[in-house]
Protein backbone atom coordinates (compact mmCIF):
# COMPACT_ATOMS: atom_id res chain seq x y z
CA UNK A 1 0.00 0.00 0.00
CA UNK A 2 1.03 3.60 -1.22
CA UNK A 3 1.27 6.25 1.38
CA UNK A 4 -1.24 9.00 1.72
CA UNK A 5 0.99 11.66 0.33
CA UNK A 6 1.89 9.97 -3.25
CA UNK A 7 -1.84 9.10 -3.63
CA UNK A 8 -2.71 12.59 -3.91
CA UNK A 9 -5.59 14.51 -2.25
CA UNK A 10 -8.45 12.35 -1.17
CA UNK A 11 -12.06 13.79 -2.01
CA UNK A 12 -15.32 13.25 -0.32
CA UNK A 13 -15.68 11.23 2.90
CA UNK A 14 -12.29 9.13 1.72
CA UNK A 15 -10.62 12.83 2.39
CA UNK A 16 -12.11 12.98 5.77
CA UNK A 17 -10.91 9.65 7.30
CA UNK A 18 -7.45 9.99 5.25
CA UNK A 19 -7.29 12.88 6.97
CA UNK A 20 -8.03 12.10 10.15
CA UNK A 21 -5.68 8.88 10.19
CA UNK A 22 -3.00 10.81 8.35
CA UNK A 23 -3.11 13.54 11.05
CA UNK A 24 -4.30 12.29 13.82
CA UNK A 25 -4.87 14.97 17.10
CA UNK A 26 -3.29 14.43 20.22
CA UNK A 27 -6.06 13.55 21.58
CA UNK A 28 -6.93 10.99 19.45
CA UNK A 29 -3.43 9.56 19.81
CA UNK A 30 -3.96 9.35 23.54
CA UNK A 31 -7.24 7.70 23.23
CA UNK A 32 -5.77 5.34 20.90
CA UNK A 33 -3.05 4.54 23.40
CA UNK A 34 -5.20 3.85 25.95
CA UNK A 35 -7.36 1.35 24.55
CA UNK A 36 -4.14 -0.02 23.29
CA UNK A 37 -2.77 -0.39 26.88
CA UNK A 38 -6.30 -1.58 28.41
CA UNK A 39 -6.50 -4.50 25.72
CA UNK A 40 -2.83 -5.56 26.30
CA UNK A 41 -3.38 -5.44 30.32
CA UNK A 42 -0.47 -2.43 30.45
CA UNK A 43 -0.22 -0.71 33.39
CA UNK A 44 -1.53 3.01 32.48
CA UNK A 45 -0.01 5.98 33.14
CA UNK A 46 -1.11 8.68 35.09
CA UNK A 47 -2.80 11.19 32.22
CA UNK A 48 -4.03 7.94 30.83
CA UNK A 49 -5.53 6.27 33.83
CA UNK A 50 -7.68 9.72 34.58
CA UNK A 51 -8.85 9.76 30.75
CA UNK A 52 -9.91 5.91 30.90
CA UNK A 53 -11.71 6.38 34.16
CA UNK A 54 -14.62 9.26 32.28
CA UNK A 55 -14.60 7.57 28.79
CA UNK A 56 -17.44 7.05 26.97
CA UNK A 57 -17.21 4.57 24.95
CA UNK A 58 -20.38 5.58 22.82
CA UNK A 59 -18.69 8.51 21.68
CA UNK A 60 -16.10 6.65 20.17
CA UNK A 61 -16.24 6.45 16.36
CA UNK A 62 -16.58 2.97 14.95
CA UNK A 63 -13.71 2.84 12.88
CA UNK A 64 -10.43 0.79 12.87
CA UNK A 65 -8.22 1.23 15.36
CA UNK A 66 -11.11 3.11 18.00
CA UNK A 67 -11.94 -0.14 19.75
CA UNK A 68 -10.93 -3.22 21.11
CA UNK A 69 -12.24 -7.01 21.01
CA UNK A 70 -13.35 -8.86 24.04
CA UNK A 71 -12.80 -12.41 24.55
CA UNK A 72 -15.94 -14.60 25.41
CA UNK A 73 -16.77 -16.74 27.82
CA UNK A 74 -18.69 -19.37 25.83
CA UNK A 75 -18.28 -20.10 21.70
CA UNK A 76 -21.35 -22.72 21.63
CA UNK A 77 -24.74 -22.00 20.59
CA UNK A 78 -27.90 -21.31 22.92
CA UNK A 79 -30.08 -24.40 23.51
CA UNK A 80 -33.31 -24.72 24.99
CA UNK A 81 -32.19 -27.61 27.46
CA UNK A 82 -29.08 -28.15 29.91
CA UNK A 83 -27.38 -30.07 32.06
CA UNK A 84 -27.59 -29.60 35.66
CA UNK A 85 -25.93 -31.72 38.21
CA UNK A 86 -27.18 -34.59 36.22
CA UNK A 87 -30.46 -33.46 35.18
CA UNK A 88 -31.82 -32.59 32.42
CA UNK A 89 -34.07 -29.05 32.75
CA UNK A 90 -35.45 -26.35 30.51
CA UNK A 91 -33.80 -22.83 30.26
CA UNK A 92 -36.47 -21.18 28.28
CA UNK A 93 -39.30 -20.22 31.42
CA UNK A 94 -42.25 -22.35 31.06
CA UNK A 95 -46.01 -21.34 30.61
CA UNK A 96 -46.93 -19.21 33.60
CA UNK A 97 -43.61 -16.89 32.55
CA UNK A 98 -41.66 -17.93 36.00
CA UNK A 99 -38.16 -18.53 36.32
CA UNK A 100 -37.18 -22.37 37.20
CA UNK A 101 -36.75 -22.75 40.64
CA UNK A 102 -33.36 -23.87 42.08
CA UNK A 103 -32.11 -24.52 45.54
CA UNK A 104 -28.29 -24.58 47.05
CA UNK A 105 -26.81 -27.81 48.46
CA UNK A 106 -23.43 -29.41 49.45
CA UNK A 107 -21.20 -29.85 46.42
CA UNK A 108 -20.17 -33.27 45.68
CA UNK A 109 -16.40 -32.80 44.14
CA UNK A 110 -16.14 -36.37 43.70
CA UNK A 111 -18.37 -36.64 40.60
CA UNK A 112 -16.13 -34.24 38.54
CA UNK A 113 -13.27 -35.62 37.15
CA UNK A 114 -11.41 -32.22 36.64
CA UNK A 115 -8.65 -32.57 39.01
CA UNK A 116 -6.32 -29.71 40.91
CA UNK A 117 -6.72 -27.59 37.79
CA UNK A 118 -10.04 -26.29 37.94
CA UNK A 119 -12.52 -25.35 35.38
CA UNK A 120 -9.91 -23.96 32.56
CA UNK A 121 -7.13 -21.65 32.29
CA UNK A 122 -8.12 -20.63 28.84
CA UNK A 123 -10.69 -18.37 29.90
CA UNK A 124 -10.32 -14.94 31.46
CA UNK A 125 -12.25 -15.84 35.08
CA UNK A 126 -10.20 -18.56 36.44
CA UNK A 127 -12.68 -20.53 38.68
CA UNK A 128 -11.20 -23.30 41.13
CA UNK A 129 -14.33 -25.73 41.61
CA UNK A 130 -12.29 -28.01 44.68
CA UNK A 131 -12.98 -24.41 46.35
CA UNK A 132 -16.41 -24.52 45.86
CA UNK A 133 -18.96 -25.71 48.82
CA UNK A 134 -22.51 -25.59 47.44
CA UNK A 135 -23.95 -25.85 44.15
CA UNK A 136 -27.24 -25.24 42.64
CA UNK A 137 -29.70 -27.99 41.52
CA UNK A 138 -33.24 -27.77 40.52
CA UNK A 139 -36.19 -28.05 42.87
CA UNK A 140 -38.40 -30.03 41.25
CA UNK A 141 -35.52 -33.10 41.61
CA UNK A 142 -34.17 -31.93 45.21
CA UNK A 143 -37.75 -30.99 47.21
CA UNK A 144 -39.43 -34.15 45.49
CA UNK A 145 -41.84 -35.52 47.82
CA UNK A 146 -40.74 -33.06 50.36
CA UNK A 147 -44.19 -31.98 51.85
CA UNK A 148 -44.84 -29.74 54.84
CA UNK A 149 -48.21 -30.59 56.55
CA UNK A 150 -49.89 -28.56 59.55
CA UNK A 151 -53.22 -28.83 61.60
CA UNK A 152 -55.78 -26.30 61.83
CA UNK A 153 -59.35 -25.63 62.03
CA UNK A 154 -62.24 -22.84 61.46
CA UNK A 155 -65.46 -21.61 62.70
CA UNK A 156 -68.75 -21.61 60.26
CA UNK A 157 -71.75 -20.28 61.00
CA UNK A 158 -74.76 -22.52 61.31
CA UNK A 159 -78.64 -20.58 59.93
CA UNK A 160 -81.59 -22.44 61.31
CA UNK A 161 -80.57 -24.50 64.05
CA UNK A 162 -81.35 -24.90 67.65
CA UNK A 163 -78.82 -26.75 68.80
CA UNK A 164 -75.55 -24.68 67.40
CA UNK A 165 -74.60 -21.42 66.40
CA UNK A 166 -71.36 -22.14 65.08
CA UNK A 167 -69.33 -25.55 63.43
CA UNK A 168 -65.89 -25.77 64.28
CA UNK A 169 -64.00 -27.71 61.37
CA UNK A 170 -60.32 -29.07 61.20
CA UNK A 171 -58.27 -29.11 58.36
CA UNK A 172 -55.30 -30.09 56.91
CA UNK A 173 -52.72 -27.79 54.96
CA UNK A 174 -50.36 -29.64 53.03
CA UNK A 175 -47.37 -27.30 51.11
CA UNK A 176 -45.13 -29.04 48.43
CA UNK A 177 -41.67 -27.11 48.60
CA UNK A 178 -40.75 -28.33 44.92
CA UNK A 179 -43.14 -25.99 43.40
CA UNK A 180 -44.92 -23.75 46.59
CA UNK A 181 -48.24 -25.01 45.80
CA UNK A 182 -51.06 -25.98 48.31
CA UNK A 183 -53.98 -27.76 49.14
CA UNK A 184 -56.79 -28.28 51.66
CA UNK A 185 -58.49 -31.65 52.64
CA UNK A 186 -60.83 -31.91 55.75
CA UNK A 187 -61.69 -34.92 57.40
CA UNK A 188 -65.38 -36.28 56.71
CA UNK A 189 -67.64 -36.71 59.53
CA UNK A 190 -70.64 -39.34 59.69
CA UNK A 191 -73.88 -37.58 59.96
CA UNK A 192 -72.45 -33.81 59.68
CA UNK A 193 -74.82 -32.51 57.50
CA UNK A 194 -72.03 -30.59 55.47
CA UNK A 195 -69.94 -31.66 52.35
CA UNK A 196 -66.31 -32.45 52.98
CA UNK A 197 -63.06 -34.06 51.73
CA UNK A 198 -60.66 -31.40 49.68
CA UNK A 199 -61.56 -28.07 50.26
CA UNK A 200 -59.22 -26.08 48.30
CA UNK A 201 -57.20 -27.62 45.37
CA UNK A 202 -53.76 -28.11 44.85
CA UNK A 203 -52.10 -24.53 43.94
CA UNK A 204 -49.88 -21.45 44.24
CA UNK A 205 -52.13 -19.33 47.52
CA UNK A 206 -51.93 -15.99 47.43
CA UNK A 207 -49.58 -14.71 50.46
CA UNK A 208 -50.32 -11.93 53.18
CA UNK A 209 -48.95 -9.05 51.07
CA UNK A 210 -47.85 -9.04 46.91
CA UNK A 211 -47.08 -12.14 45.55
CA UNK A 212 -47.35 -15.93 46.45
CA UNK A 213 -47.59 -17.62 49.92
CA UNK A 214 -43.98 -19.38 50.96
CA UNK A 215 -43.22 -21.69 53.79
CA UNK A 216 -41.72 -19.52 55.89
CA UNK A 217 -45.91 -17.58 56.38
CA UNK A 218 -46.78 -20.93 58.00
CA UNK A 219 -46.33 -21.40 61.86
CA UNK A 220 -47.90 -22.68 64.15
CA UNK A 221 -50.33 -20.83 66.36
CA UNK A 222 -50.28 -18.25 63.82
CA UNK A 223 -53.42 -17.71 60.85
CA UNK A 224 -53.80 -18.47 57.06
CA UNK A 225 -56.21 -16.11 55.33
CA UNK A 226 -57.60 -17.45 52.35
CA UNK A 227 -60.47 -16.52 50.05
CA UNK A 228 -62.19 -15.01 53.17
CA UNK A 229 -61.27 -17.99 55.35
CA UNK A 230 -59.44 -17.61 58.33
CA UNK A 231 -57.52 -20.89 59.46
CA UNK A 232 -55.97 -21.03 62.97
CA UNK A 233 -52.95 -23.65 62.89
CA UNK A 234 -53.20 -26.26 65.45
CA UNK A 235 -49.99 -28.19 65.08
CA UNK A 236 -47.86 -29.77 62.09
CA UNK A 237 -45.73 -33.33 62.11
CA UNK A 238 -42.39 -34.00 63.08
CA UNK A 239 -40.90 -33.63 59.52
CA UNK A 240 -42.10 -30.12 59.80
CA UNK A 241 -40.93 -29.07 62.87
CA UNK A 242 -37.52 -30.44 61.59
CA UNK A 243 -37.61 -28.79 58.39
CA UNK A 244 -37.99 -25.43 60.03
CA UNK A 245 -35.30 -26.77 62.63
CA UNK A 246 -32.58 -26.87 60.22
CA UNK A 247 -33.93 -23.43 58.95
CA UNK A 248 -33.20 -22.05 62.48
CA UNK A 249 -37.34 -21.29 62.88
CA UNK A 250 -38.62 -23.48 65.75
CA UNK A 251 -42.30 -23.78 66.16
CA UNK A 252 -44.86 -23.14 68.82
CA UNK A 253 -46.47 -26.07 70.65
CA UNK A 254 -49.17 -27.70 70.00
CA UNK A 255 -52.51 -26.02 70.82
CA UNK A 256 -55.52 -28.11 71.90
CA UNK A 257 -58.51 -27.72 69.09
CA UNK A 258 -61.62 -26.07 70.12
CA UNK A 259 -64.99 -27.77 71.27
CA UNK A 260 -68.29 -27.39 69.36
CA UNK A 261 -72.20 -28.34 70.10
CA UNK A 262 -72.00 -30.77 67.53
CA UNK A 263 -69.17 -32.62 68.60
CA UNK A 264 -70.33 -32.80 72.12
CA UNK A 265 -73.49 -34.33 70.66
CA UNK A 266 -71.70 -36.90 68.64
CA UNK A 267 -69.90 -38.29 72.12
CA UNK A 268 -72.83 -38.68 74.17
CA UNK A 269 -75.28 -40.20 70.68
CA UNK A 270 -72.38 -42.61 70.71
CA UNK A 271 -71.88 -43.60 74.02
CA UNK A 272 -68.74 -45.45 75.02
CA UNK A 273 -66.83 -47.43 73.18
CA UNK A 274 -67.96 -51.10 73.22
CA UNK A 275 -66.17 -54.01 73.12
CA UNK A 276 -64.63 -55.74 70.12
CA UNK A 277 -67.12 -58.55 68.59
CA UNK A 278 -64.50 -61.66 68.28
CA UNK A 279 -64.33 -65.41 67.12
CA UNK A 280 -63.91 -66.23 71.04
CA UNK A 281 -67.09 -63.97 71.49
CA UNK A 282 -69.28 -65.85 69.33
CA UNK A 283 -68.04 -69.20 70.17
CA UNK A 284 -68.67 -68.68 73.54
CA UNK A 285 -72.34 -67.40 72.80
CA UNK A 286 -73.37 -70.44 70.18
CA UNK A 287 -71.67 -72.91 73.36
CA UNK A 288 -74.35 -71.31 75.86
CA UNK A 289 -77.14 -71.34 73.47
CA UNK A 290 -77.14 -67.91 71.67
CA UNK A 291 -76.38 -67.55 68.06
CA UNK A 292 -75.17 -64.55 65.75
CA UNK A 293 -78.13 -63.00 63.91
CA UNK A 294 -77.77 -61.03 61.14
CA UNK A 295 -79.71 -57.93 62.23
CA UNK A 296 -79.46 -56.24 59.26
CA UNK A 297 -80.99 -58.91 56.82
CA UNK A 298 -83.64 -59.79 59.58
CA UNK A 299 -84.89 -56.34 59.45
CA UNK A 300 -84.78 -56.30 55.77
CA UNK A 301 -87.08 -59.15 55.58
CA UNK A 302 -89.29 -58.09 58.65
CA UNK A 303 -90.09 -54.50 57.14
CA UNK A 304 -90.19 -55.16 53.55
CA UNK A 305 -92.49 -52.73 51.57
CA UNK A 306 -93.30 -50.85 54.76
CA UNK A 307 -93.35 -47.57 53.88
CA UNK A 308 -93.87 -44.30 56.89
CA UNK A 309 -95.33 -41.46 54.65
CA UNK A 310 -95.90 -38.43 56.46
CA UNK A 311 -97.19 -35.01 54.90
CA UNK A 312 -95.53 -31.64 56.09
CA UNK A 313 -95.99 -27.64 54.95
CA UNK A 314 -93.02 -25.13 55.13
Amino acid sequence: ALPISRLGAPRGIGAKVAGRFAHPCPKSRQLRQTLAEASEGRPRSGEAAMMAEGLDLSAIPNLPGYGFKTKKKNYGRTQGFALVNGVRIEQAEGLTFDKPKFVKMPYNADGRRIGSVGASTMQADYQDYMQCKETEAPAWDVLDRHVLRFFGQFQEAVVEANLENYRTRQCVIMYYLEDDTCHITEKKVDNSGIPQGQLLRRHRFPGPSDGYLSWQDLSVGGELHIYGRVIQILDCDDFTRQYFAMAGVEQAPPIPADEDAFSTSQVKIGGAPHQPRTYEKVYREAQIGGGHINADMQQFMEWDRKVLRFYAVF
